[in-house]
């Protein structure tokens, strides 16, 4: 009877479609965030300001980037679920043709501004060494939790990831998919 039961459950498991899991966020390097000033991929300009928004989600990513074209769309659920006037997510395509990011843009119509930094600069300042990474700033634009691959934005709960990222203290527990993950 245990055979029968470990043959369906193992079957399961690898006829399964895989999932992307949730991964832990990190306490990054202490310290503000370096600069950013670029163009978005509609034209206007976007310069991250301290005390704007309580919180700053700066994704990298690009577009031949397979992981980063599958967490896009679950980063813009995210951004609905969340408070847009304390809350700002920004996009930014590293090292890409303008154009090709727009034809991204037209296709893939997003929220999420798409900022361009067209040769990987501002990536490199900000030691973005994988796509996608993400750094999230506290209000003060100081740096907070980071990953450095992709994150499972649909099992992030909000209440707990905003009180990380916002919150004074050492603290980077982010509830994931039911469980706190430190």
């Amino acid at each position: 009877m245990w055979r029968i039961i470990a043959s369906v459950l193992i079957g399961a498991f690898v006829l399964s479609p895989p999932r992307v899991f949730a991964i832990e966020f990190f306490n990054p390097k202490s310290g503000p965030a370096p600069p950013l000033a670029l163009t978005a991929a509609d034209g206007s300009s976007v310069i991250l300001r301290p005390f704007e928004y309580s919180v700053t989600v700066v994704h990298f990513f690009a577009t031949w980037c397979k992981p980063c074209l599958t967490e896009m769309p679950a980063l813009e659920r995210f951004a609905k679920r969340i408070d847009s006037s304390s809350v700002r997510i920004l996009a930014v395509s590293v090292a890409e043709p303008a154009l090709r990011v727009r034809r991204f843009v037209q296709s893939t119509p997003s929220s999420i501004p798409i900022l361009l930094d067209r040769d990987g600069a501002v990536a490199k300042s900000w030691h973005v060494a994988n796509l996608p990474s993400t750094i999230v700033l506290g209000r003060r634009l100081e740096q907070r939790l980071a990953a450095e691959r992709e994150v499972d934005w649909d099992g992030i709960e909000t209440t707990q990831f905003l009180d990380a990222a916002s919150s004074t203290d050492e603290r980077s527990g982010v509830k994931v998919g039911g469980e706190e993950k430190r």
